[in-house]
């Protein structure tokens, strides 16, 4: 017998080594035991604190929705609001994150939805959503998924560069050398923002309007109405550049205008920084194409948004 255990330990080693090692690195603090989460504005982490503490309102969307400073909306607001958006998050995901929330609260009484050209094209069919939900529930699970274990192995990585790690935002320090080409004249728009619209125009280039997803939302639209949910959609705000170097050379102007029309149909408020902008916000106030400056920018439009 004592052997027997002997060899069960010299087994269970290699697994209790490698448990504790992702316990020290693991970037989501799941076990709440750390202080606090390196990607706090994460699926894993927005999930898994509104299943600890549902809030009545919620916001859905991408990183645009994501970096607001929750403490300011809910002082706002007038109210808790939970922020369920990410960075990176597709349609389906927010989508099935709604139902999550209506499921897990009851009482859910208000929704800010984020819609944009860019998150209702056609070609992006991601959803974590299911995964997240066992993840969340089951910390074998998690301990043992693909990608949680590859964020863990990059925290290491930076920590044996001695990279700093934490939630960042996105703050720009420009210089005269970010507005001028590499021959020194002036470019058209700071350097960045013009990589950043060459990015989303490949990303765009044969843009059509997902219907799918567009029913799926429409849906949403009206289990909102037919339960007293206050729905807002939110056309998160998007620099000039990507006005004159996606938008209008793609021809997307007319899809914008259509969608805005058949989501104003639903009787749901729309608030449209996008396409007809009700504020708009100087290039400096933006980081890239389509986040705003931590500092410069995003107070403003939280206080326009929330206030």
């Amino acid at each position: 017998m004592k052997k027997l255990l002997v060899r069960f330990s010299l087994l269970a080693l290699p697994f209790v080594l490698y448990a504790v090692f992702f316990f020290v690195f693991e970037p989501y603090d799941y076990f709440g035991l750390k202080g606090g989460a390196v990607s706090e504005d994460s699926m894993l982490t927005r999930v898994k604190s509104y299943l600890s503490d549902p809030a009545d309102a919620i916001l859905l969307g991408d990183s645009r929705m994501a970096h607001f400073d929750m403490d300011t909306v809910s002082e706002l607001r007038g109210e808790k609001t939970a922020n369920l958006a990410f960075g990176g998050a597709s349609l389906n995901e927010q989508v099935d994150l709604f139902w999550l929330a209506l499921e897990e609260n009851p009482n859910l009484s208000t929704c800010y939805f984020e819609v944009s050209f860019y998150n209702l094209r056609q070609g992006d069919e991601r959803n974590r959503t299911e995964a997240i939900r066992t993840v969340v529930k089951n910390p074998v699970a998690y301990l043992f998924n693909f990608n949680f274990t590859a964020d863990m192995l990059e925290q290491v990585m930076y920590w044996l560069q001695g990279v700093p790690t934490g939630a960042t935002r996105d703050e720009g320090h420009w210089t005269e050398e970010d507005y001028l080409d590499e021959n020194g004249q002036p470019l058209l728009f700071r350097r960045n923002l013009m990589e950043y619209a060459d990015t989303i125009y490949a990303q765009c280039e044969n843009y059509q309007v997902d219907q799918e997803n567009l029913e799926k939302v429409l849906e949403i639209a009206s289990v909102c109405q037919e339960n007293e949910i206050e729905l807002i959609f939110v056309f998160p705000p998007v620099e000039e550049s990507i006005h004159q170097l996606v938008i209008e050379p793609l021809g997307i102007q007319d899809d914008l205008a259509e969608l805005k029309q058949t989501l104003a149909q639903t009787g749901a408020a729309i608030r449209d920084f996008e396409y007809q902008p009700e504020a708009t916000f100087t290039e400096d106030e933006f980081y890239d194409g389509f986040h705003l400056d931590v500092v410069r920018g995003l107070p403003e439009y939280t206080e326009l948004l929330f206030g």
